[in-house]
């Protein structure tokens, strides 16, 4: 299966969507996911922890609009390297 014809493509569009405003309030989303079942907190997690390595990689146009975030998400994959540990689905 094609990455644009999958179901984590398209919620990866719909959150691009969504955060493409103004309004969007990142705080209040991850008061949200508090909110979650542990089990998917858990997930999410490990969603996101995925999503930093993704975007350490200079595998794609780096410029001043995304080069902190770079940065930043290439600092924290070197210390997960070193310092982070399995995070289980329980």
């Amino acid at each position: 299966m094609k990455l644009e014809e999958s179901k984590e493509y398209m919620l990866a569009q719909s959150i691009e969507n969504e955060i493409n405003s103004f309004s969007f309030d990142g705080k209040r989303f991850a008061e949200a996911v508090k909110r979650f079942h542990p089990t998917l907190q858990q997930k999410f997690y490990r969603i996101m922890r995925t999503c930093i390595t993704e975007l350490a990689k200079s595998d794609r146009p780096i410029d001043d609009r995304n080069k902190a975030s770079f940065e930043e998400c290439r600092k924290i994959d070197r210390f997960l390297e070193k310092e982070g540990r399995s995070i289980p689905t329980i």
